[in-house]
């Protein structure tokens, strides 16, 4: 038979409950920090989050991904793609 012990002092406990809540604070900023929910991300937003990735000098790492996902240019992916590869331009600083 497994006994645990647990002596838990209240100003510990208080303090991991802060811990927990400033994270979970943290969480989400980042999660409001993006835009849209990436279920409703449309081939619109994905060109012109792609524009701004090019403007900025990040054509390379757009063509890696495009290429990934077995496509030379936005236009050319599927729909069920547009999450996958929002996700990505996230990634690399798409603001999508």
């Amino acid at each position: 038979m497994l006994e645990i012990e647990m002596n838990i002092k209240a100003i510990e406990l208080a303090s991991a409950i802060n811990n927990l809540a400033e994270s979970i604070k943290e969480i989400q900023k980042v999660k409001n920090t993006y835009g849209k929910p990436l279920e409703d991300i449309s081939l619109d937003a994905l060109a012109t989050a792609s524009a701004s990735l090019i403007d900025s000098g990040k054509l390379n790492d757009l063509l890696a991904i495009l290429k990934k996902h077995g496509a030379d240019s936005v236009l050319a992916l599927a729909p069920e793609q547009y999450i996958p590869v929002a996700h990505e331009l996230r990634a690399i600083g798409a603001n999508i």
